[in-house]
């Protein structure tokens, strides 16, 4: 069984082996900067903060500006979203996205309260891609893109109320961690769906090597309301937010 302290050390493990660098240097404060192919030609920041650590990668066209900003900053700062835009002004960066990083050990998980026996959970084929492309008809653009919910993802749970998918859970391989994404249908929402069908992938997930990650958008208060009561926490001491920045051209 997966522990809080497991999924701390697997967390740090894992990114320590991203970043080429020991658990250790997450437990120190400060910023380390880095030039990121991701964000090339993106004009962009990617703000990680992992443990006590900063990690920031940039586009290295912007190194010029960026360095700005780093010359006025104390060594051991972490800096943040908050330092650019009040150094560099709103009118010449946007904010694409902050996002936050809960997890869940397998002995902390809560079981949310039984359905209506008129819906049933059951793991989706591909030959359910019209039922999920009749769901996603009822949500809005930015709900299909913040979900991530793909027919051909390692594992995705559905709940069906007859022929009707009313809500679904799939998963994105995060190295040790299983990233999991759920879409409600607009017209089954606030029934505890989204809830149980998170509820099962995550049992699913914990029968595998990985484990349960769920990142959401700091403004997707019900969202992170369904993390939040099934036993997800946000884990200080390892990956916990991500802020994403974009200097004008």
């Amino acid at each position: 069984m997966k522990t809080r302290k497991n999924i701390k050390e697997i967390a740090n493990k894992d990114w320590a082996e991203f970043y080429n660098c020991k658990p250790e240097f997450f437990e120190e404060q400060g910023t380390y900067i880095y030039i990121s192919k991701r964000l090339k030609d993106l004009n962009s920041v990617s703000i990680k903060h992992i443990g006590k650590k900063t990690m920031m990668g940039i586009d290295e066209n912007i190194k010029d500006k960026v360095d700005e900003l780093i010359s006025i900053c104390p060594e051991s700062l972490n800096i943040n979203l908050e330092h650019f835009i009040t150094f560099y002004e709103n009118k010449n960066i946007s904010v694409e996205s902050i996002t936050n990083a809960y997890y869940v050990a397998e002995d902390e998980l809560i079981k949310p309260k039984r359905l209506n026996n008129k819906f049933n959970i059951r793991k989706l084929t591909l030959d359910d891609k019209i039922y999920l492309k009749k769901l996603l008809k009822t949500c809005s653009d930015n709900e299909i893109e913040n979900a991530e919910v793909e027919i051909d993802h390692e594992i995705i749970l559905g709940c069906f109320n007859g022929k009707i998918l009313t809500s679904v859970a799939s998963v994105l391989d995060w190295g040790s961690f299983y990233d999991v994404g759920v879409i409600t249908h607009s017209e089954y929402r606030k029934l505890g769906l989204g809830k149980t069908v998170v509820f099962h992938i995550c049992k699913e997930i914990f029968k595998t090597d990985k484990i349960p990650l769920y990142r959401c958008e700091v403004s997707l208060f019900s969202s992170i309301g369904v993390a939040k009561s099934l036993g997800f926490k946000q884990f200080k001491d390892s990956y916990f937010r991500e802020e994403y920045l974009v200097f004008q051209k």
